[in-house]
């Protein structure tokens, strides 16, 4: 019930994992609510969402949700972590630069499309997870540039459509951890590759094939780590393939990411219900 949100204390308002839906319709009302986590429920729509000012936190993970992000989120000013992936959301991946205070965006398993944004103007934004989706294009070289250089960095943009070379100027973060495999990537900057810290140390191990494996090879993570190595396949054309001529294959990488959300999702349900 929307009665719900006329309680002028409620802080946390946390349905996750039961077959309910639920409107919007009056959160201005809810004048504290900071956070909101409806993941795996039967939410249809996030229209109304813009008028919960005071939230912090929205996690709608695991629904049938889908179109364009609504342009509303971008009203949600202290916003401090966004989390909508394995959805059905389409278009393309929002700026959002009204949300200066972001630190965490999950947006994977969707079928977002066109280019990554740089997220330029976000200082606070450490966390960002596109894996999954169809954008297209280079990986700019302004991504996370107001970000400072001290910060621990976390990025997943595995199973996209970016082309081009990884960027040296992510080499200025102190630690950063990148996934990138399964995309039609063409090469790394050398600076990258000199960053010892990077992928909690593989990088320091490994050199550059501790952020992708080179074309004419691959591994099961698209990288080498200690427990994975990158082996001959002279079919694979771009870096990081997790496959041996099928890096390309869209339709396999869907078909594995439908399962493992899946499976994901019903774990996560029997720990609630233990």
């Amino acid at each position: 019930p929307t009665e719900i949100y006329q309680m002028q204390n409620l802080k946390f308002l946390w349905l996750y994992s039961n077959p309910v839906d639920l409107s919007f319709d009056g959160i201005a009302q809810a004048s504290s609510l900071k956070s909101l986590l409806l993941d795996s429920t039967n939410i249809r729509s996030l229209n109304g969402i813009g008028l919960g000012t005071s939230l912090v936190e929205i996690d709608v993970r695991f629904n049938k949700l889908d179109g364009p992000i609504p342009s509303e989120i971008s009203k949600l000013v202290n916003l401090e972590t966004l989390t909508c992936s394995h959805n059905s959301f389409t278009g393309t991946v929002p700026e959002l630069t009204a949300i200066r205070t972001l630190t965490t965006l999950r947006m994977g398993d969707n079928s977002f499309t066109g280019a990554l944004p740089s997220f330029s103007k976000h200082p606070s934004l450490k966390y960002i997870d596109l894996s999954e989706n169809g954008l297209v294009g280079p990986i700019p070289g302004t991504l996370l540039s107001s970000v400072a250089e001290s910060e621990e960095v976390y990025l997943d943009l595995s199973s996209n459509v970016l082309t081009g070379t990884v960027p040296g100027e992510l080499a200025r973060f102190e630690g950063l951890t990148v996934f990138l495999r399964d995309n039609r990537i063409e090469g790394i900057n050398p600076n990258l590759c000199e960053q010892t810290r990077y992928n909690n140390g593989d990088v320091g191990a490994y050199a550059c094939d501790g952020i992708l494996c080179p074309s004419g090879t691959m591994s099961p993570t698209g990288r080498a780590s200690d427990s994975s190595e990158c082996v001959p396949c002279s079919r694979n054309e771009f870096f990081g393939s997790t496959t041996c001529g099928g890096s390309s294959d869209t339709s396999q990488a869907s078909s594995t990411s439908a399962f493992a959300s899946l499976v994901i999702a019903a774990t996560g349900l029997v720990l609630v219900a233990l």
